[in-house]
């Protein structure tokens, strides 16, 4: 059987600049505000192959060209990389109708080494060891406050900062379906659930390669109703063996399967509510079944998760 939903990402870039940094290393930095960034094509391509990793580099440049999602590179990059930024994963927080997680790096260029008019900039998520700057995640354009095109000038007196806000919308809408175990129909009802729970929402937990951990096992009941509490810390009864759990990569989503053998997850009776759990062994996500599913030692079942990402 197969179970589908989607989740949103997007985010935003603050740059900084420390004017007179040479004779006056504590200067107060001028911040231009906080102003939206578009992810790029690429930073999709990467997640579905697991390559995307939580540390950053940032860009900068003088091109102005508006954004647009095939691009992999800044159109006009000076003064190179910054120095590897620093990653702060931040608190989820409840926006009015959305749960956000969030991660926000910051970094720097050493003094002098970005002189110009800045126009755009662009970050890529990588390990220490990938500094590419012809494969970058995101780019935007610089904007004053009030959302119009500006140019941010940095002369070699100056050093420039900057922050990027990854932000990583948490699915919460009830999912409903109907699907087939053993030729019999069910309907399911797939519910968030541990919204706040770093370990089980924070970015670096669904982002990252690979970004839903099922090794650690479901936890099933046969008497569990839909919980209907997205804030639901606990899950339903024991942690359950597993043959195989394994990846893949399914009409650009990234498919999680649970192949489950005769032996296995009998120890309840009929499957009224599956609860998924993260690597850290967090409640995730509940699937309740109505009618329950009606495993035992003379049945399989094969369990496929299909998770789709796109800009929020």
């Amino acid at each position: 059987m197969n179970i589908n939903f989607k989740c949103g990402v997007s985010g935003y870039y603050e740059i900084g600049v420390r004017r007179n940094a040479a004779s006056n290393p504590d200067a107060e930095i001028e911040w231009s505000g906080k102003h939206h960034n578009l992810i790029l094509d690429n930073f999709f391509t990467r997640w579905l192959s697991g390559n995307t990793r939580f540390s950053a580099y940032m860009y900068v440049g003088t091109g102005a060209t508006a954004t647009a999602n095939e691009q992999t590179a800044l159109v006009s990059p000076i003064g190179g990389p910054s120095n590897l930024a620093s990653a702060v994963q931040n608190n989820t927080i409840f926006d009015g109708t959305d749960y956000i997680s969030s991660t926000t790096f910051t970094s720097q260029w050493n003094l002098g080494a970005v002189v110009g008019n800045l126009n755009e900039i662009g970050v890529r998520l990588s390990n220490i060891y990938s500094v590419d700057a012809t494969n970058l995640d995101s780019r935007a354009l610089t904007v004053n406050p009030v959302g119009e095109q500006t140019s941010i000038p940095v002369l070699v007196t100056d050093q420039l900062v900057a922050k990027y806000t990854l932000k990583y919308r948490i699915p919460i809408a009830v999912e409903a379906g109907a699907t087939v175990f053993n030729s019999v129909p069910t309907n399911y009802t797939l519910e968030t659930l541990n919204v706040f729970s770093t370990q089980s929402w924070g970015t670096t937990a669904v982002l990252n390669s690979q970004p839903f951990g099922i090794s650690t096992g479901p936890r099933i009941s046969n008497t569990q109703e839909v919980i209907n509490n997205v804030e639901f810390t606990a899950g339903a009864v024991g942690v359950q063996s597993i043959t195989n759990i394994g990846y893949s990569i399914a009409s650009g989503k990234i498919r999680a399967t649970y192949s489950v053998d005769a032996d296995d997850w009998n120890n309840v009776g009929p499957i009224k509510y599956l609860v998924i759990l993260g690597v850290s062994g967090q409640a995730r996500q509940g699937i309740h079944f109505d009618p329950p599913l009606a495993k035992d030692n003379t049945k399989t079942l094969v369990l496929n998760f299909d998770y789709g990402l796109e800009r929020a």
